[in-house]
């Protein structure tokens, strides 16, 4: 969980800029931009373990289906992870 918290806190202002004007972030695009890939790049080199482990501690809320996409509320993810980190 200490490299999740870092890989969080060193790219959620990348996170935050890169989705200004957009009410959703597709699941897909968040593990890239909060670069969760980096973590365990043999294992899981898109990085969405590490996101479904976030979700399954309560950290982030299960994100809704829109066309087949699982999405986030942009507002409610950067809040949750600023929360989770201490950077609010």
């Amino acid at each position: 969980m200490k490299d999740i918290k870092q890989a969080v806190r060193w790219n959620l202002d990348r996170l935050e800029h890169d989705t200004i004007g957009t009410e959703s972030v597709s699941r897909e695009m968040a593990c890239r931009l909060l670069r969760f890939g980096s973590i365990a790049q043999q294992a899981d080199p898109t990085g969405d373990h590490v996101m479904q482990q976030l979700i399954h501690d309560g950290v982030l809320v299960r994100p809704r289906s829109v066309a087949g996409v699982q999405v986030f509320d942009r507002g409610e993810l950067l809040t949750s992870l600023k929360a989770w980190v201490g950077v609010l």
